[in-house]
């Protein structure tokens, strides 16, 4: 639900943006924003996997390639569109993903590191005072 609104905000303002491929580049939010939901299910629970990750980024990509080429119109400038733009941009974005759960599970681990550090002088200090 979460990655069909998500996806349904931003296909909203991609559709406000104009041009030929403003449609389809609206639905391909969408389902790009759907297939992320998706991919969640497929992740370790606490442990956001980061092939997993490029690989929903490459689906969604290669997704929003077709259905560019299936909506957009003229279809004679959207293959040329396609053509220039599709392997960079399903590479790069996919990379994205994956480079930004990269740096979710990073920063989850740092935090986990400082919680357990302050456990531990917590419960340093309670030992140092402990009245028996």
């Amino acid at each position: 639900m979460v990655g069909i609104a998500v996806g349904a905000i931003a296909g909203l303002h991609r559709y406000t943006l104009g041009g030929f491929t403003a449609l389809s580049c609206a639905i391909s939010t969408v389902v790009e924003g759907l297939i992320g939901g998706i991919f969640k299910n497929f992740i370790r629970k606490g442990k956001r996997d980061i092939l997993i990750s490029f690989i929903a980024g490459f689906i969604a990509e290669v997704l929003q390639v077709i259905i560019i080429l299936i909506v957009a119109k003229p279809f004679e400038a959207a293959l040329e569109l396609e053509k220039n733009i599709a392997m960079p941009m399903i590479l790069i974005n996919s990379f994205g993903v994956a480079l930004f759960i990269n740096i979710i599970n990073n920063i989850k681990d740092d935090l986990n590191k400082i919680a357990a550090f302050n456990a531990y002088r917590a419960l340093n200090i309670t030992k140092k005072h402990q009245v028996i």
